[in-house]
């Protein structure tokens, strides 16, 4: 149920990411991508809990290090930006692999998308190697 302005109860976010969680190994890809950016989106939404977006987001990226190139670029893209806008670190293997990735399909994004990649670098701390940069 709402609460007054609008606002989700806990008992509702709890239930919902129980049934992300129920849900994510039969995902497509371009559901996990959604999955991941609404985690992002909902990070600092009063009533979630962080650790359920860390939860939701391991599996999500689980997923993605086992079947990389099912993922578009733009799919990609909104699983980094989550783990950036909630501060999640992840690997330098694991972002060489996914920013060589989208070095292949960077002219499929839109400039936005660009951005957001360059705000992920930043937060993760993280230089991708020459070649991707420069496709960046």
């Amino acid at each position: 149920r709402g609460r007054k302005g609008g606002g989700v109860g806990r008992e509702a976010l709890e239930h919902l990411s129980e049934l992300v969680k129920l849900r994510l190994p039969s995902m497509n890809t371009r559901s996990l991508s959604t999955v991941a950016n609404a985690c992002g989106k909902m990070g600092n939404f009063e009533g979630w809990c962080v650790d359920d977006a860390v939860c939701i987001l391991g599996h999500v990226r689980a997923r993605v290090n086992a079947s990389l190139g099912d993922f578009t670029a733009v799919d990609i893209e909104n699983v980094l930006w989550a783990h950036g806008k909630l501060g999640i670190r992840l690997h330098p293997e694991e972002l060489d692999s996914w920013y060589c990735r989208l070095s292949e399909t960077v002219g499929d994004l839109p400039v936005k998308s660009v951005v957001s990649l360059l705000y992920t670098c930043q937060r993760q701390r993280y230089r991708p190697p020459p070649a991707v940069m420069s496709a960046l």
